[in-house]
């Protein structure tokens, strides 16, 4: 809860109007200060005040004077609610019956520390994902599971179709999905404005042919990490795990070390055919990678109502699987005239 201490101004309205200005202090939980009201009839009145600080801010302002004591003081009860953007709002009622309602803003004195400059510290965590397969009740499940932390903020969708970029907010972007039929790449982004006014941002790149991403940013480190993982894991479900592996790792440091072993095979006799062999398989490979990344796309997207038939929706993996099995094909055959 947002702590009520320092000086507030503002209005009172109802039975009586007029200007406040009000110290707080705060001890644990409860109030203490003085309240300045300067009645548009009556004019300036002071009075101590003392509460508690809860969900419900429930005060009593007793009035005072520093010239000479009151013989009757007027007494007032007041509510109050810190609202979501700093401010307070509540009602007040005395004890002879006047009524009405107050909204205070925060003010500072000559003696606050000034904080607007300070460095906020910003976490933020980038998750790469693999090869993913989308229907568009897919992306609905995501977007309404991305925008629970942001009920108050639209998401935006951008895509890229017949060579140019366009930018929706999400709910225009469903509205013309039929027409849309099929996308190789979307971006996703939504963000909001926490209460210590650093944003908290989300942006998701389904990328054709790069990497795609999931990037998270804010103050809350625990949020963060929290959000970026749970993203992932909505992703896990329509990722195609051979293609992500061929794209992400493709001819490692690791597969060089095996060649360098393949040379030294003493099947394979001599030395220059050991290293045919060995550049024959790294040839084969490069291609597997190549083809991959050229035709076989990093991310569909089906947006129709109109399910895709079963080729539609498969041929990348079979495509992968074939490339795949030709090149084992392939270097098995190598090696075999190479020792016959």
């Amino acid at each position: 809860m947002k702590n009520i201490e320092g000086n507030w101004a503002g209005r009172i309205y109802g039975t009586n109007t007029g200007n406040v200005f009000c110290n707080f202090k705060l001890d644990k939980d409860e109030i203490t200060g003085i309240a300045r009201i300067n009645d548009d009839a009556f004019g300036l009145s002071l009075f101590i005040i003392s509460g508690k600080q809860n969900s419900i801010i429930q005060l009593q302002l007793t009035q005072f004077s520093d010239r000479e004591e009151l013989t009757n003081p007027v007494k007032i009860n007041v509510k109050l609610k810190l609202q979501n953007d700093g401010n307070i709002i509540g009602d007040w009622i005395s004890e002879n019956g006047h009524a009405g309602t107050l909204a205070l803003y925060p003010h500072k004195n000559v003696d606050s520390k000034d904080t607007s400059t300070e460095p906020q510290q910003i976490y933020s965590k980038t998750v790469r994902l693999g090869s993913v397969r989308l229907f568009r009740k897919d992306i609905e499940e995501i977007i309404n599971y991305i925008k629970k932390d942001f009920p108050d903020s639209r998401l935006i969708i951008s895509y890229y179709k017949y060579g140019s970029e366009a930018i929706k907010f999400a709910d225009d972007f469903f509205n013309e999905a039929d027409s849309l039929g099929e996308l190789k790449g979307l971006k996703l982004s939504i963000q909001d404005t926490a209460p210590n006014f650093i944003n908290r941002i989300v942006n998701i790149d389904l990328l054709p042919r790069e990497n795609s991403e999931i990037r998270i940013s804010g103050s809350n480190e625990s949020w963060v990490l929290g959000k970026a993982e749970s993203i992932r894991n909505q992703f896990l479900r329509f990722t195609n795990k051979l293609i992500t592996v061929i794209k992400k790792y493709g001819l490692t440091l690791n597969s060089l070390i095996f060649f360098i072993m393949l040379v030294l095979i003493p099947e394979i006799n001599p030395i220059s055919k050991r290293a045919i062999f060995v550049g024959s398989v790294v040839i084969l490979l490069s291609i597997l990678v190549l083809v991959h990344r050229r035709f076989i796309p990093n991310t569909i997207i089906f947006l129709s109502d109109i399910k895709p038939n079963i080729w539609k929706r498969i041929w990348p993996s079979i495509l992968s699987w074939l490339i795949s099995l030709t090149s084992t094909v392939v270097g098995g055959l190598i090696y075999y005239y190479l020792t016959k």
